[in-house]
C-alpha cells in the first residue's frame, strides 16, 4: 500500500518509488487488482487507457502506462485502502499554512504562487489546467514538480489543498 512516506517522496522526486513514470499499468494491476479502476476505456488500436483510484491517490493511465497521479483528499474514499500503513498526511492536513509548515519540517523545497484573476489557463505539476477568470488562485509546486492546487473551504474559508499532481 501507498504510505505518508510515499507521498514524501512523491513531493520530492516527482513519482512513487517503484512506480516511476511510464511504468506499465500491469504493475499497478497486480498490486491492487481491476476492482480499483474508476475510469478505463480501450482505444481504436487496442490499448487501454483511464484512471486506477487507490485510496485518495489516482493514477491516470494512457497506452497502458502511468502517464500521471493524483492526490485528491478532497474526495472521500474507503479508509481500507490504507490499512496496514499511515495514510499521507496531506488527508488529514489540508489547510494551506499546515502545508506550508509541513514542507518546511520535511525540508522539502516549494514556491508557492498566486495566479491572477485575469488568467484562464496555468500550467502545474506538468500538465495546463483551467481556472475561473473572476478568482485568484493559489498554487504550490515542489521540487520534485508536483503542484498542489488550493479552494477555498466554504466552511472555514481557509485555503485547503484539494489536488495534488505530477504529470508526464
Amino acid at each position: 500500500m501507498i504510505s505518508s512516506e510515499d507521498f514524501d517522496h512523491f513531493l520530492k522526486h516527482g513519482h512513487i518509488q517503484q512506480l516511476e513514470p511510464g511504468t506499465p499499468m500491469q504493475v499497478l494491476l497486480s498490486k491492487y487488482g481491476e476492482e480499483f479502476w474508476t475510469v478505463k476505456s480501450t482505444e481504436q488500436n487496442g490499448l487501454i487507457y483511464g484512471i486506477i483510484k487507490v485510496g485518495c491517490i489516482e493514477f491516470h493511465i494512457y497506452n497502458e502506462k502511468i502517464s500521471g497521479v493524483s492526490y485528491r483528499p478532497d474526495i472521500s474514499f474507503d479508509e481500507s485502502d490504507f490499512e496496514g500503513v499511515t495514510k499521507p498526511w496531506i488527508v488529514e492536513n489540508k489547510a494551506l499554512h499546515t502545508v506550508e509548515k509541513t514542507l518546511n519540517d520535511k525540508a522539502i523545497a516549494y514556491k508557492k504562487y498566486v495566479i491572477a484573476k485575469e488568467v484562464d489557463w496555468f500550467e502545474i505539476g506538468g500538465d495546463s489546467f483551467f481556472k475561473d477568470p473572476d478568482v485568484d488562485l493559489t498554487v504550490m509546486e515542489t521540487e520534485g514538480g508536483v503542484g498542489f492546487l488550493f479552494d477555498t473551504n466554504v466552511k472555514t474559508n481557509a485555503l485547503e489543498a484539494y489536488q495534488i499532481c505530477r504529470y508526464y
